[in-house]
């Protein structure tokens, strides 16, 4: 009963800003990013093929989040009641991993207020609300994942032929809600031939005497269990992988390559070349993309206090490294997300809130595993005050962390980092009306952040930034993109910033404003980088 309070009370929450207007919704909750799945699916649904401008092709999204915004603009004209629609499907999505995280925990933690406690740690964070209803895949995504980790605890349970072959579909579908989740994926595998080797690996890890341990299984019925994963899988992934490669010539998608290579000229326009300058960067980018996780816990130092009480416990168990931590589920579906994490802060040096929210899930599930091995540390190396403290010092811990993060954390973040976090955004709704009310019919606009502006115009928007427009990402990777944009469009309407230096070394110009007559500036009282001159709307001379 406690669960289904917990859940529904969150749920709740995030039905009341669902229902907002769409100006609240712009500024607070949906990046520009979410957009271009809407206008995608928009013309999809009006037959003009996978195209944010009605024209040029694109596979710069996920295609399982794709499929589901179909139906919103099937169903739904406008331009609020889609996203509602969408926004309750996401609500749906969140429930189904809150149920899922419930029955992890289930498995890991005994007591019934605990695992609610941590249930309601991870749903009311304020950055889990908000990022879980952000019009992206991230809710779909974190669904299949919690699920695909209840599955691979049920099957490390009951290794049968069917339980692999069902985790692999499983897997394959998490892998279509978002592209880098095949990162649990091979964790997934991996565990598989670590499982097997455990025995044999142990004893040296731990210094033991005894001789080498047998296999619990031949090398020939681990391979079969891979195949069959693996197989399970590839069904569900590669029609899109097919048609991806048919069609783009790539398996992954525009949207992946660009974003990282947007970062990566900007890092040499500003800093050179050079393997010390390629070094640094690497440092920086892991350095502030953690930073950016440690934040969406919403009380860093809360956690770090609890990763120290588990440190603890294991010194005072002799460090210990049982088979049961070095091969369970959960240790390498850690290893997968700091993989993910490290894949693209310290290589491809893009992240974002929704790349890494996840992070929130994985520390209540690995706060219960800790709060389930501490229980059963073994007492006899402890002190005697220490044993007469060991049964309460875990519930004590747990109760300080889930009061200071709901009580006094969640309040603060979500005043000061939620609310009005996408307030530059606003300045493009103004963009959009005033291209309405001004531009002749059979316009064609350039814009780098497309989304907003694309939704809301009634001319044709063109993206510029090549996330969702592959002839502009060919244009950026030949550093031709100023010719491009002159061929295809009529107007211009974006901050400066993007033309004066984020994609300054892209253009093959040196002055595109001697193509450009100004026409408008709106969003004055905008703030993005620290700049305040507003969105401008220029017509190509």
């Amino acid at each position: 009963m406690l669960t289904a309070v917990v859940i529904a009370l969150s749920a709740l929450i995030q039905l009341v800003v669902a229902f907002q207007p769409l100006s609240f919704l712009v500024a607070n909750v949906l990046p520009d990013d979410a957009f271009y799945y809407f206008e995608i699916a928009r013309n999809i649904v009006a037959g003009h093929g996978s195209s944010f401008d009605g024209v040029n092709l694109t596979n710069g999204y996920h295609p399982l989040w794709m499929i589901l915004n179909l139906p919103a603009f099937a169903w739904f004209d406008g331009h609020l009641l889609p996203i509602q629609f969408l926004l309750l499907v996401s609500i749906g999505l969140n429930i189904l991993t809150a149920v899922w995280l419930s029955k992890i925990l289930s498995r890991l933690v005994e007591s019934k207020l605990i695992k609610n406690l941590l249930l309601a740690v991870y749903l009311f964070n304020p950055f889990v609300l908000f990022e879980t209803l952000n019009g992206l895949e991230t809710a779909l995504s974190l669904s299949l994942i919690t699920l695909f980790i209840w599955w691979w605890l049920k099957v490390s349970d009951r290794p049968t032929m069917r339980n692999f072959a069902l985790a692999g579909l499983i897997g394959g579908v998490m892998m279509l809600a978002r592209l880098d989740n095949i990162f649990f994926f091979a964790a997934f595998i991996l565990w598989v031939i670590f499982a097997q080797l455990g025995d044999r690996l142990l004893p040296v890890i731990t210094g033991q005497s005894r001789s080498v341990a047998k296999f619990r299984s031949t090398w020939r019925s681990n391979l079969q269990v891979v195949i069959v994963f693996a197989l399970a899988a590839a069904v569900v992934i590669s029609p899109w992988v097919i048609w991806n490669w048919l069609t783009f010539g790539m398996v992954s998608t525009s949207a992946a390559n660009t974003a990282s290579l947007v970062v990566h000229g900007l890092v040499t326009q500003d800093n050179g070349e050079g393997i010390f300058v390629f070094l640094k960067t690497i440092v920086y980018m892991l350095e502030l993309n953690w930073q950016t996780v440690l934040s969406m816990t919403s009380a860093p130092g809360l956690w770090l206090l609890a990763l120290g009480a588990w440190l603890y416990w294991w010194w005072q168990g002799g460090f210990k490294i049982s088979r049961q931590i070095l091969t369970s589920p959960l240790t390498f579906f850690t290893l997968a997300w700091l993989s993910m994490f490290l894949a693209n802060a310290g290589f491809r040096w893009v992240g974002r809130g929704w790349y890494f929210i996840g992070f929130n899930l994985l520390v209540v599930i690995l706060l219960a595993w800790w709060q389930n091995l501490a229980g059963k540390t073994e007492r006899s190396r402890l002190s005697r005050y220490d044993r007469e403290q060991a049964d309460g010092f875990s519930c004590k811990v747990l109760f300080l962390v889930v009061a200071l993060l709901l009580i006094f954390s969640y309040a603060l973040d979500f005043k000061r980092e939620i609310l009005s976090r996408y307030q530059p955004q606003l300045a493009m709704i103004e963009a959009a009306e005033w291209g309405n009310a001004n531009l002749p019919e059979g316009s064609v606009i350039g814009v780098f952040n497309a989304g907003v502006q694309g939704y809301l115009s009634e001319h044709r928007v063109v993206n510029l930034d090549g996330l969702v427009n592959n002839a502009a990402a060919r244009a950026i990777a030949e550093r031709k993109l100023w010719p491009y944009a002159l061929s295809e469009v009529g107007y211009f309407s974006d901050f400066p910033i993007y033309l004066d230096y984020r994609y300054r070394s892209f253009l093959g110009i040196t002055d595109p404003y001697q193509d450009l007559e100004l026409l408008a500036t709106v969003g004055t009282t905008t703030v993005i980088y620290g700049q305040t001159d507003g969105l401008r709307i220029f017509k190509v001379k």
